[in-house]
């Protein structure tokens, strides 16, 4: 059961680490604005945005769209996808 343990968890970090997945959710956040890739934010409290990541710090980001400019806690996203 140990092997097991062991050889899963070697693949699952092979994996992360061939498809170059971000491990931290800012890397991520990060990621996607320097692509510039346009995304729909979902928040805990059901707002949804749409367009791009201004600026990512450790526990907010800058989200602008048509609506103009918005600072969003990190811990209130709850879903994240492209447009």
């Amino acid at each position: 059961m140990k092997k097991l343990f062991v050889i899963l968890f070697l693949f699952i970090s092979m994996s992360v680490y061939a498809f170059n997945y971000p491990v931290l959710f800012i890397d991520l956040l990060d990621k996607y604005k320097e692509e510039k890739i346009e995304l729909i934010v979902i928040t805990s409290n059901n707002h949804q945005y749409s367009g791009l990541i201004k600026l990512v710090q450790q526990d907010y980001i800058l989200f602008e769209g048509s609506f103009g400019t918005v600072c969003i806690q990190t811990s209130a996203i709850v879903e994240i996808s492209e447009k």
